[in-house]
C-alpha cells in the first residue's frame, strides 16, 4: 500500500529510541510522496535517509484568524514556546541573561514567555537568578493566546529545533516585528531587515547585535510598524490555507511525479 506522509517534525531528531528511528526509515522510503515543511527539515531528513520517494515543500497553513493588529503596544517582548526539548530551551537559557539586561535599562519594558512543557522548571529556575522582579514572566501554557500577541511589541525567538516555527507566523499575522537567531528555519520565515531581524550566534558580538536590534524596534515605532506590516502581508499570501491546500492536492494528484519537486512557489529554494 502505498501512501503520502506530511513530515512536521524531525522524526530522527526527536525520536530516541533506535527501534523507532529504523521504523521512520522504513516508513519513508515505503511512502509514495513526503511533503516536508520547510527546506530545512527536507535537509535534516535527506541527510539520514537514502532513496528518498518524491518530495515538496509546503510549509504549514495558519490555522485561526487573526484581526489586523491596532498596532498601539506596550513594551512587552513575546517569546511562545514549546519546552519539551532541551535543543529547543538552551537558546532560551542563554538568551535569558541578555534579556534581562536590557529590561534592568528599561523599567518600561517586560518579556512575556508562554508555553508548557517539562523543561519549563529549568527555566524558570534561571530566570530567578536575574532579580527583576516580575519583569520575565513565564506563563506555562494559554489558552488565550492571541491577548498575548495583542499586547506585544516585538516577538522573540530563539531556538535549536524548529522544523517550520508555526509561532512565528502567528507573530506575523499579529503585526509584531520578528527577531529571530539565524537556525533552523528561520531564514526562511524572517526576512532580515524586512519584517525582522536574524541573530546570527555564530558570529562574535551577536549579543551586541541581539540587544541593539531589541533597542532599535523598542525605540523606533515606525520602523517596527512597517516591519510588523511587512510580515502580516507575507504571512497572509504564502500561509493561506487555500494557496497551501491547493499546493497539497497539486502534488498528490500528480502522484508525486516529476514536476512537482519542490515546484510549489510558496518558498523558493534555499
Amino acid at each position: 500500500m502505498k501512501y503520502f506522509l506530511v513530515l512536521r517534525g524531525d522524526v530522527f531528531r526527536e525520536c530516541g529510541v533506535a527501534a523507532t528511528r529504523l521504523m521512520n526509515k522504513t516508513i519513508l522510503r515505503n511512502a509514495k510522496g513526503i511533503v516536508f515543511l520547510s527546506h530545512h527539515l527536507k535537509r535534516r531528513i535527506s541527510s539520514q535517509t537514502k532513496e528518498l520517494p518524491a518530495t515538496a515543500v509546503i510549509p504549514c497553513p495558519y490555522l485561526q484568524k487573526f484581526a489586523p493588529p491596532s498596532y498601539k503596544r506596550s513594551s512587552t517582548i513575546l517569546t511562545v514556546t514549546g519546552f519539551f526539548f532541551l535543543e529547543k530551551v538552551r537558546p532560551l537559557l542563554v538568551l535569558a541573561p541578555l534579556i534581562a539586561e536590557l529590561i534592568k535599562s528599561r523599567p518600561e519594558v517586560v518579556w512575556d514567555i508562554c508555553g508548557g512543557g517539562p523543561y519549563l522548571k529549568r527555566m524558570r529556575k534561571a530566570i530567578r537568578r536575574y532579580y527583576i522582579g516580575e519583569r520575565i514572566r513565564l506563563h506555562g501554557h494559554r489558552s488565550d493566546i492571541k491577548s498575548f500577541y495583542e499586547e506585544a511589541s516585538i516577538f522573540l525567538y530563539f531556538t535549536g529545533l524548529d522544523s517550520f516555527g508555526l509561532a512565528v507566523v502567528e507573530a506575523q499575522l499579529n503585526g509584531l516585528p520578528v527577531v529571530a537567531n539565524m537556525a533552523e528555519s528561520m531564514p526562511e520565515l524572517v526576512d532580515d531587515g524586512v519584517d525582522g531581524f536574524l541573530i546570527d550566534t555564530q558570529k562574535k558580538g551577536w549579543q551586541n547585535r541581539l540587544l541593539d536590534s531589541m533597542t532599535l524596534l523598542l525605540d523606533d515605532v515606525e520602523l517596527s510598524r512597517r516591519m510588523g506590516i511587512s510580515g502580516r502581508k507575507k504571512a497572509l499570501e504564502k500561509y493561506n490555507p487555500a494557496t497551501i491546500g491547493r499546493s497539497l492536492w497539486g502534488f498528490i494528484n500528480s502522484g508525486g511525479g516529476a514536476g512537482c519537486h519542490d515546484s510549489h512557489d510558496v518558498y523558493p529554494p534555499r
